[in-house]
């Protein structure tokens, strides 16, 4: 189909793919789509006095990525080599990506999980860079990557992202998924120590779906949502190429791809990023590679958008256009919410985070178009730094009519079954330990970068957050920098006391006095591998629950100034030295804003918990049993619970 573009007198080739009905509006006048010929007649007859419009989203249809299961023992194979990447003609350059079948693929394939099947990913570095083993607190070692399967519940020793794929070499990351691993949205990404940041940004990353084992099944009203009719699944990622950050406060000023690609201490990049920008978007968000795609609904009907948010760093915050749109919130970080069900009036997306967010659209808007945009909104406890403005992030186009009988008319209202790794920890029966430091608190200090003021050690240093018992609850506050000295937990529990629930071997967690000054406007999303947490404290988030919402569950979440966010987590199963947490930042990562846990068996109780079998070694992952049998624990109540005990910690 032909458009003349009286702004620019070109007559372009409007590609249809699939909708061979799409609309155009010229002065009022409807045209469906025809051939060619009888196309270019009629536009060169009304050039002459009237300018035509595409009533659709400005970019093209959003794309599917390539999925690919990984059941039964099967093995996905991943080839990082050096590609010339095209972002929708908005910006080329050169950089490290994932080849899936001899493709080129950005983002990589969507891998999908099943629970109770074994997986393998084989990572295969064609790079030819130096190999590079070094360990330090900067950009270091470009062209030696891993994999990190972000949101995954199984061992740390299969999700190990202390492997070091050096150029020319490979790896195969096998992970046995729990038999009641929850379904859930999750992502995977390079996250090689030093050279994070370099290999997420430049395009390292894909998407995870993990669907539920053959005995799991959502209520009726909330399954036609994850039917593939009705959801879509989006990798949003940011690109900064428009030079470096010049805002106020050293911890949230970041560098741009070229910046960080220039400042290696360790190792130089053998790829030069030679970027080209061709219409001056130099720093710009995409969905699943595409600028600015739309997504086509119809009204009256819900629609399921899994977002997995990829950026390296910065935070959105997605409005629509229209208030005859309204939005569900149904998971965050790939674990269902507690019903009701949130309303959202826009949702908060931190650096890691993925949300379930379901959309309905009156019949008032049928036939048009609602842009989906990202504003730099200031949030008191979010802050103002760091966040990211986009007119037009992607587009809704509500189609004219309902056409597809299977879709949902109304949101759904019935709790999803949970597993028992995800009971509630809110219960005021439970015994609650704290850490030995009292609280994570993040510190960036002379161009130090810490985790309660310790920089990462490295892999097998013996340096830890904090050794914590299997099967124990602990609470703790995850803390923006603070003023000199500040160390004590916002929590009244006792700390552990060896052994049993609650208990714990105390453990080296730092110490000394606070560091990061209090001039930060921005907030540190606090990332924790393996085990999910859930939000015992909202801090003074008065948002309404689009970026925190109390008792929900997540592997991601801000430190919040001033009060920080409270936290409790349950490890399960899995022991080990070497299970990950640090700020989802990637240039704070790279440059030591992370740490370790050491998860160990305290008690000298037989090696099964709670109907777990643990993994004491790692590796084979034999005998990772969940018990599916316990009911899913009733929030509501515990909740109303919890909220009295904050209001009586604050007051008194």
């Amino acid at each position: 189909f032909y458009l003349y573009d009286t702004t620019s007198s070109e007559c372009v080739h409007l590609f249809l793919g699939e909708k061979k009905q799409r609309r155009l509006v010229m002065r009022g006048v409807l045209v469906s789509a025809m051939p060619a010929s009888s196309a270019r007649l009629l536009l060169l007859l009304l050039v002459a006095a009237s300018a035509i419009t595409l009533v659709r989203g400005a970019g093209e249809q959003l794309r599917a990525v390539t999925e690919v299961e990984c059941v039964d023992g099967g093995t996905v194979e991943l080839v990082v080599d050096e590609a010339r990447i095209d972002l929708d003609g908005e910006i080329a350059y050169s950089a490290r990506a994932y080849h899936y079948n001899g493709e080129v693929m950005f983002p990589g394939p969507t891998i999908m999980m099943k629970a109770g099947h074994q997986c393998s990913i084989k990572v295969t570095n064609n790079l030819v860079g130096d190999a590079c083993e070094a360990h330090s607190n900067d950009f270091h070692c470009p062209d030696v990557t891993n994999l990190h399967t972000h949101g995954l519940h199984v061992s740390s020793y299969e999700d190990r992202i202390d492997t070091s794929i050096q150029p020319q070499d490979s790896h195969t990351y096998t992970y046995n998924m729990p038999s009641d691993h929850l379904m859930g949205t999750h992502w995977y990404h390079a996250h090689h120590h030093g050279s994070t940041a370099l290999q997420v940004i430049g395009g390292l990353a894909g998407m995870l779906r993990v669907v539920g084992g053959d005995d799991y099944a959502l209520p009726e009203d909330l399954a036609p949502l994850y039917e593939s009719s009705a959801s879509t699944m989006m990798l949003l990622s940011h690109h900064p190429f428009g030079g470096d950050d010049t805002d106020t406060s050293e911890a949230f000023t970041f560098l741009g791809y070229q910046s960080i690609h220039s400042s290696f201490e360790d190792g130089t990049p053998q790829i030069d990023p030679n970027v080209v920008v061709t219409n001056g978007n130099d720093d710009i968000y995409m969905v699943n590679g595409q600028y600015q795609p739309f997504v086509e609904i119809e009204p009256e009907r819900v629609h399921l958008f899994r977002m997995v948010h990829a950026a390296g760093f910065r935070a959105a915050s997605l409005h629509l256009s229209s208030a005859e749109c309204t939005m569900q919130l149904i998971a965050r970080d790939g674990v269902f919410q507690y019903t009701p069900y949130l309303d959202l009036d826009y949702v908060v997306l931190v650096s890691g985070t993925r949300a379930d967010v379901a959309i309905m659209c009156s019949s008032a808007v049928a036939g048009q178009t609602v842009t989906v945009s990202s504003a730099a909104d200031s949030h008191a406890a979010l802050g103002t730094e760091n966040r990211h403005a986009q007119d037009t992030v992607f587009t809704i186009n509500v189609a004219a009519s309902n056409a597809d009988s299977s879709l949902a008319t109304s949101f759904p209202t019935s709790q999803a079954v949970m597993p028992s790794y995800l009971d509630t920890l809110l219960s005021s029966e439970l015994s609650v330990g704290t850490l030995t430091d009292g609280n994570i608190e993040f510190a960036l200090a002379g161009g130090v970068e810490m985790i309660n003021n310790v920089p990462f050690r490295g892999f097998g240093a013996g340096q830890f957050v904090d050794e914590i018992c299997v099967e124990s609850v602990y609470e703790y506050t995850v803390m923006p920098p603070g003023p000199p000295g500040r160390r004590q937990s916002r929590t009244n529990h006792p700390p552990p006391g060896g052994g049993g629930p609650g208990g714990g071997p105390g453990g080296p967690g730092g110490g000394g006095p606070g560091g990061g000054g209090g001039g930060d406007t921005g907030a540190h999303p606090y990332h924790q591998h393996i085990n999910h947490f859930q939000v015992s404290d909202a801090g003074l988030d008065t948002s309404g629950g689009e970026i925190v919402r109390l008792g929900e569950w997540r592997d991601v979440v801000p430190a919040m100034a001033p009060t920080g966010v409270g936290i409790r987590v349950r490890p399960m199963a899995f022991v080990g030295d070497n299970v990950v947490t640090h700020c989802h930042l990637l240039q704070h990562e790279d440059h030591g804003m992370m740490g370790l846990y050491k998860i160990s068996v305290c008690s000298s109780e037989p090696a099964t918990v709670d109907g777990y079998a643990l993994a004491l070694t790692g590796g084979d992952g034999d005998g990772k049993e969940y018990d599916h049998s316990s009911p899913m624990a009733t929030y509501k109540g515990v909740i109303a619970s919890r909220c009295a005990e904050i209001t009586s910690e604050t007051t008194g």
